[in-house]
């Protein structure tokens, strides 16, 4: 059974269901569900699948989102979904829970969506046939997962061009540091909002999603400054 009218108990159940699962990531989170839910321009829609005992084993988060303004947000209504959808391990049932999830997507965001891009964060193979059948397009990507040692250890990994560009910008009087209120988010925005529209050429979320992940602690910015400006970041979720 597929449940989509989520409750508190739901979400408590999901965030162990999640935890616990070897793919479990923080974009199918009840954190991020509740993250969504709170801004304006984005419509998290999630599905979890129970079996005969009310037992989770499946589930997976999408989110609806589109851009300011009538015309530009016709146009740009899309559904996301990345690392998922989350399904229980070692089940003879995997590719029809899986289905079952994406029936349901389907069917729930079909008006509201021009399309639905799933995000891989792991292997998804064992429903590939599920996917095509819902006339999905696969598309290969490779992603890169990092084992984090300690610092010196993963200096070492880097080629000599990046240590002598961090270096040299250390020397010449750079840091990093975590940002300490919404004014230092707000410069470290712009930043990105000029990168944007300039060079990248897609959609950046407003400021409003930076600001209120500031104050959600669901995320930290990483801050580089010199001479007294910050000149470039990252924000990473924790």
């Amino acid at each position: 059974m597929i449940l989509s009218d989520i409750g508190e108990d739901h979400l408590k159940a999901l965030e162990e269901f999640v935890l616990n699962h070897p793919q479990g990531n923080f974009f199918q989170s009840p954190q991020l569900y509740n993250f969504y839910k709170s801004l304006p321009g984005y419509k998290p829609e999630l599905f979890i699948s129970v079996n005969d005992t009310g037992e989770i084993n499946g589930s997976l988060l999408a989110v609806v989102q589109k851009e300011k303004g009538f015309l530009k947000g016709l146009l740009s209504r899309r559904c996301i979904v990345i690392g998922g959808p989350l399904i229980i391990d070692n089940n003879d049932n995997n590719e029809e829970i899986a289905d079952k999830l994406l029936h349901e997507l389907l069917n729930k965001v079909k008006k509201s969506s021009i399309y639905i891009e799933f995000r891989n964060l792991f292997d998804l193979s064992f429903c590939k046939e599920v996917f095509r059948k819902k006339r999905f397009e696969y598309i290969a990507h490779l992603n890169f997962i990092v084992k984090i040692l300690s610092i010196e250890e993963n200096f070492k990994k880097l080629d000599k061009r990046k240590k002598w560009q961090i270096n040299k910008s250390k020397k010449s009087g750079s840091n990093v540091s975590m940002a300490k209120n919404l004014k230092e988010v707000k410069n470290y925005f712009l930043i990105l909002e000029e990168l944007y529209n300039n060079k990248v050429k897609k959609p950046l979320p407003d400021y409003d999603f930076f600001k209120a992940m500031f104050n959600s602690n669901l995320g930290k910015f990483f801050l580089i400054n010199y001479q007294d400006k910050i000149i470039g970041g990252s924000l990473c979720i924790i």
